[in-house]
């Protein structure tokens, strides 16, 4: 008896974090792509740090947000010298960049050279409820890799 609660409590868990992960894959409202933003910053520091947003075409509020706040994070602490690429895993113009970075789903990620970082578990846990809290996590984050 005690093996299959266990059991239970282990699967229960893993489809919490799965169904979390892939919010807006059952999404039924479609929305207008975010913009992408492209410009390049001056910070010689930041140049080689680079944000991206992996997404899907259907995107729930809180896909939205974790979108939303991670642009404001990266205007608030460091102008332009980092942007968030906001890429949509539904257009295949975007393959070549997913698979030389190994992402086949939702994902906020950081990156500098071979080193990454994946912030999407506190995106969507942050981005609606505490945004300054997800915006702490990106400063660290972010000021981890200038190290």
């Amino acid at each position: 008896m005690k093996r299959l609660f266990t059991l239970l409590i282990v699967v229960f868990i893993i489809s919490i974090n799965t169904l979390s992960a892939q919010c807006c894959k059952g999404s039924t409202k479609t929305t207008a792509l975010a913009e992408n933003v492209t410009e390049v910053g001056q910070d010689n520091e930041m140049q080689d740090i680079k944000a991206y947003y992996f997404h899907f075409t259907r995107r729930c509020a809180t896909c939205k947000a974790v979108e939303q706040v991670t642009i404001d994070a990266l205007k608030k602490f460091y102008g332009k010298s980092i942007v968030l690429e906001s890429v949509n895993l539904d257009d295949d113009a975007n393959n070549e960049l997913a698979e030389k970075i190994g992402i086949d789903g939702q994902t906020l990620l950081l990156v500098k050279g071979d080193e990454k970082i994946d912030i999407t578990s506190e995106g969507f846990l942050y981005a609606r409820t505490k945004p300054e809290k997800l915006e702490e996590i990106i400063k660290e984050e972010v000021n981890s890799l200038k190290e």
